[in-house]
């Protein structure tokens, strides 16, 4: 069984070789998991991180991750404002 989680990407960067996607959960209180073999909009992930919100900041958007691309090629392939499922695979 699949766990799927809406996201809209915020923006994607590209660091010391990796690609990340910086995206903004859609339904805030989803449980979020990345396990491997997860994807995000249909590639694959190597690992996530959560931000925290800063609280009393002005301006600041709660829910926010950052998703390492498996293969920093994917990254032209999500843009601002697009809608991803993270698709998690289900433990047999």
């Amino acid at each position: 069984m699949n766990h799927d989680v809406a996201f809209e990407v915020e923006s994607t960067v590209e660091t010391a070789g990796h690609a990340y996607v910086l995206a903004r959960l859609l339904d805030p209180g989803s449980k979020v998991e990345v396990s491997p073999g997860a994807t995000l909009g249909g590639y694959v992930l190597d690992e996530f991180v959560d931000i925290p919100a800063a609280s009393g900041a002005p301006g600041q958007r709660g829910d926010l991750f950052a998703f390492c691309l498996r293969t920093s090629g994917d990254r032209p392939k999500f843009a601002e404002g697009d809608r991803v499922i993270l698709q998690t695979p289900g433990v047999a």
